[in-house]
């Protein structure tokens, strides 16, 4: 027999402000959806100008465009291996990696332009990265309030997603106004928004523990 479960009977509204909540009482919350949202957007802006770069700057078929971001799928396998050590305690070092990861990924997208293997190598770092932050930022949301992780799970993934909508956007947007050379700016633009809300994070866990 099952052991018995209490259950929060809330309508959609009072579930909707008991997240508004949540944001306000767990700011750490807020503070790793934000760097969720922004190393999403910084992948994302890839997938909407994949094809430009690649059609434009390489002549590649389109065949050979969809088999590019296979390689990222180092970085769904990892996502197992990282989590063990997120749960370990190294959500910090994991999160700076992912981080030091994005600016490198970068270096090599800009390369990109000219090298082909420069854009396929930063292809593969950018998605390892993502993983990094992604699954530290779920360690760490997820023990914050063990009572209300559906929520905080909604919160965290809207944002996410969010992040990755505005991310394919700012793509477009700047491979319209000043090519690729913009569009990789954009995108370390976004890692540095992501490094900052990580800093905020990381001052703030230093204030609650002393």
């Amino acid at each position: 027999r099952l052991p018995y479960v209490m259950r929060m009977k809330l309508n959609y509204g009072q579930i909707f402000v008991s997240m508004a909540q949540l944001l306000k009482q767990e700011k750490r919350l807020l503070l790793r959806a934000l760097t969720g949202a922004f190393a999403f957007a910084s992948v994302s802006i890839l997938y909407s100008t994949i094809a430009l770069l690649l059609t434009s700057a390489h002549h590649l078929p389109d065949l050979f465009i969809g088999l590019v971001p296979l390689v990222g799928i180092f970085g769904a396998l990892s996502t197992r291996y990282i989590g063990k050590y997120a749960d370990q305690g190294y959500t910090r070092l994991l999160t700076w990696m992912g981080c030091g990861l994005f600016l490198v990924s970068w270096i090599c997208f800009y390369f990109g332009q000219t090298l082909l293997s420069a854009y396929v190598i930063g292809f593969a770092l950018i998605q390892l990265a993502l993983a990094l932050v992604h699954t530290s930022n779920q360690s760490i949301i997820f023990r914050l309030r063990p009572d209300a992780k559906s929520r905080i799970n909604a919160i965290y993934m809207t944002t996410y997603f969010i992040g990755g909508a505005a991310g394919s956007a700012l793509g477009i947007f700047a491979w319209n106004r000043g090519g690729w050379t913009m569009t990789c700016l954009a995108g370390v633009g976004l890692v540095v928004f992501c490094i900052l809300f990580s800093m905020i994070d990381a001052f703030l866990q230093k204030k609650q523990m002393a």
